[in-house]
């Protein structure tokens, strides 16, 4: 019999990125009404998540750079866009209070429905 090489690693501790991302925006996300709404605001979760795994000073940059195109794309007012900055910030807090050492960037999330259920699709890389 061979012996098993430890890993150091517990398979019952891996938690996939999109399940991650549901801990961190479930609440976000369900203020769409329909299934692209949720995937537009999944999409903001994600961002938020990217901007979370810089420093703090790169961090404010990526969140005045995201406020400013979020204006101009929506042609938004002053309280819209202060309400895009704090769900920002605190899906940010969110993901450094649960998944602090979790350094990926979301390059992609999609939401479909399969079997009458929303599921949420991730694809990430990992920060070096």
């Amino acid at each position: 019999m061979k012996k098993r090489k430890k890993t150091g690693k517990k398979i019952d501790s891996h938690i996939k990125v999109s399940e991650m991302l549901i801990k961190v925006g479930s609440e976000f996300i369900q203020f769409g009404s329909t299934i692209e709404q949720r995937e537009n605001n999944l999409r903001i979760v994600a961002s938020a998540w990217n901007m979370a795994c810089h420093e703090e000073l790169l961090r404010e940059k990526y969140i005045q750079d995201a406020i400013m195109v979020y204006t101009r794309i929506n042609n938004s007012d002053t309280e819209h866009k202060e309400a895009y900055e704090h769900a920002l910030r605190q899906l940010i807090s969110r993901k450094l209070a649960l998944f602090p050492s979790e350094m990926v960037q979301i390059i992609n999330v999609r939401m479909y429905e399969e079997d009458g259920k929303e599921q949420i699709w991730a694809t990430s890389v990992k920060m070096t």
